[in-house]
């Protein structure tokens, strides 16, 4: 079958990303969140075939003497199970922690996925798009999921970008539609949502009812707690997305961007070498 060829290609290029320090965040980080996804009961039936056609294609990593992640370049390919379809996933994360005399943050994310669900593409071993991390994911197919960055007044800035018919079609995709078959119509946008974050070690939660989990697990290695009421990946947002009633607190006129009021001590992100802003 083509679609096998494929993956045993995908299979052939994930072998080249591994290092000591990405092979543990791609074993620990994106396989516990994975794990975590497939074993949803609407997932679980599919869930071995979903985790064997995950492959990550390219991994960048920088951490702490904490193991925190400092710095991720994540490109991962997730297969469709049962079709030559697939989504790629591209994570771009930089954290930096200060202390001289006052906490004094570096801090900048960027999400996006492409759905390839015509003829098979070549993997990707790097991603390469020098616009402001607010604009990123907007050509050669890509659409953005969402993306934070601090403000040149320090306050944080997110948007959350993540749209019903792109997240459809990466859904149609990896799973078919919704009356093709028993897992397009068990796999529901809420969970093709968890799966992309937790592709690229975004451990996440969408409640759908009061009182469960619900936004990023602080289980996880990246920074991804906010101040501002909504992030880059936001799960009032999600929820409207996925056609999930509001829960008590929601938003439900949110367009998913948010600011925040400066916070003392946190600053915009400057470029390393040349001093120009990046987002």
């Amino acid at each position: 079958m083509p679609y096998v060829i494929n993956r045993e290609q995908t299979d052939l290029v994930s072998q080249e990303v591994y290092n000591s320090e990405s092979e543990m965040y791609i074993d620990e980080t994106v396989g516990h969140a994975m794990r975590r996804v497939c074993g949803i009961p609407s997932v679980e039936k599919w869930g071995d075939i979903i985790l064997k056609g995950t492959n990550v294609t390219q991994c960048k990593l920088e951490v702490d003497g904490n193991c925190m992640v400092r710095d991720v370049i994540i490109i991962t390919r997730i297969h469709s199970p049962n079709s030559p379809f697939s989504v790629d996933v591209h994570f771009d994360y930089h954290y930096r922690e200060r202390y001289s005399g006052y906490l004094d943050n570096e801090w900048i994310y960027s999400l996006g996925y492409r759905v390839n669900d015509s003829a098979p593409e070549p993997c990707l071993r790097d991603y390469v798009d020098d616009v402001a991390v607010s604009r990123q994911h907007r050509k050669d197919g890509w659409k953005p999921f969402g993306s934070f960055y601090l403000g040149i007044r320090s306050e944080e800035k997110g948007m959350c970008s993540i749209a019903k018919p792109g997240l459809q079609a990466a859904h149609d995709a990896l799973f078919g539609a919704k009356k093709s078959g028993e897992m397009g119509a068990s796999i529901g946008l809420r969970e093709t949502a968890l799966l992309i974050l937790a592709s690229v070690g975004i451990n996440f939660n969408v409640a759908q009812v009061a009182g469960a989990p619900d936004g990023y697990s602080k289980l996880g290695r990246l920074e991804l707690e906010v101040n501002c009421k909504k992030s880059g990946i936001c799960p009032t947002k999600l929820r409207k997305v996925c056609g999930i009633a509001p829960l008590r607190g929601d938003d439900i006129k949110s367009n998913g961007i948010a600011k925040s009021p400066a916070k003392k001590g946190r600053r915009r992100v400057v470029g390393a070498s040349s001093g120009n802003e990046i987002y």
